[in-house]
């Protein structure tokens, strides 16, 4: 296994999350990885390399910053197969994608995330193929749904730049507190609804409100 007993399965990469419980954010990262399979194939049709490689470093920023972070209790619990095998097949997939740009680093990373511990999988990347885009996972309204979020939490941290070095007064971070509520809770409820786990939802927006919301308080919370 590549960590906490996990054992990948090649087969994930046609099925992803098949016999896991699959949560929202499972959901978008797979939604979120096709827009990217999307993106990277446009790029590299028009010859622009670069397009292909500002669209990896999106997509890694995603993964890094939005899924992970957000999913990091689940990596502590062995039991959370829906976790590793979606962080799991996004990573398979980018790696895919990049290698014609990254090579080496793509063949050591698919040695030891695929090669290794999936039998019959090919020894090396470029064996591979290019990875199909899957239209069934491609959810773009999930997609919309969880950019409404995160444009209400960076609407928070502008507001706490605002506070700390415009020196905004009282009335200033009410305003700013009332539109960023606003935001967040519109589209927090437009999540919850899509989602198929309404508590974990709603856990997530009451996490997320008391960390990124203003305080009227204090200011801002810290992450």
């Amino acid at each position: 296994g590549i960590i906490e007993a996990f054992e990948p399965r090649l087969s994930d990469l046609e099925s992803p999350g098949s016999g896991a419980e699959l949560r929202p954010l499972d959901r978008w990262l797979l939604a979120r990885t096709q827009a990217f399979l999307e993106e990277a194939e446009r790029a590299f049709e028009a010859f622009m390399t670069v397009g292909v490689t500002r669209a990896f470093k999106s997509f890694v920023d995603d993964v890094s910053n939005w899924y992970i972070r957000r999913s990091r209790r689940r990596f502590w619990e062995k039991s959370d197969e829906a976790a590793f095998r979606t962080l799991w097949y996004a990573l398979v997939q980018a790696l895919r994608v990049i290698s014609p740009l990254m090579p080496f680093l793509a063949e050591h990373l698919w040695r030891n995330l695929v090669a290794r511990p999936c039998a019959g999988a090919p020894e090396s990347v470029f064996l591979a193929g290019w990875p199909a885009t899957q239209a069934d996972l491609l959810d773009r309204s999930i997609l919309d749904e969880v950019s409404a979020v995160r444009q209400a939490i960076e609407l928070g941290r502008a507001a706490r730049h605002f506070r700390d070095h415009l020196g905004a007064s009282d009335a200033d971070r009410d305003r700013q507190a009332d539109t960023l509520a606003d935001l967040a809770t519109q589209a927090f409820r437009d999540l919850r609804r899509r989602a198929g786990d309404p508590l974990e939802a709603a856990n997530v927006e009451k996490r997320l409100l008391h960390r990124h919301a203003l305080d009227h308080r204090g200011g801002l919370l810290e992450d």
